[in-house]
C-alpha cells in the first residue's frame, strides 16, 4: 500500500507550509536567522527555491539565544545563496524555552 507519487511534488513545498523558526546557512556558511509565517514566502520556479522570511534576528552566540532588534522588515535570499536550511517549528522551541525556565 505505499503510493510513490506524493500530492506534494517536493520537500520544499512539504516544509514550507506552517510556522517555523529557520536557520539559513548561505553558500559562504554564514547563517541567517529568520521567522517563517503568513508574512513570509517561499517560492518554486525553473530557476530554484528562493525565500523571504518575515523577520530576522542576530544570534548571541554567548546567550545561545535569538536578539529581535526591533527593526526588521524581513529579508529575500536568491535560491542561489543558500547552502541548506535548519527548520524549527513553532510549538517545539516554546517547548524548548519553557524547559529553561
Amino acid at each position: 500500500n505505499i503510493n510513490p507519487i506524493h500530492q506534494v511534488p517536493t520537500a520544499w513545498d512539504y516544509i514550507m507550509h506552517r510556522s517555523s523558526w529557520i536557520i539559513v546557512t548561505l553558500q559562504n556558511d554564514d547563517r541567517v536567522y529568520g521567522y517563517y509565517s503568513e508574512n513570509s514566502f517561499a517560492s518554486i520556479s525553473n530557476d530554484g527555491q528562493d525565500i523571504f522570511l518575515e523577520k530576522i534576528y542576530e544570534f548571541d552566540k554567548d546567550k545561545r539565544e535569538w536578539i529581535d532588534d526591533g527593526r526588521s522588515l524581513g529579508i529575500w535570499i536568491p535560491h542561489r545563496e543558500i547552502k541548506y536550511l535548519e527548520i524549527t517549528f513553532i510549538e517545539e522551541r516554546k517547548e524548548n524555552n519553557e524547559e529553561k525556565q
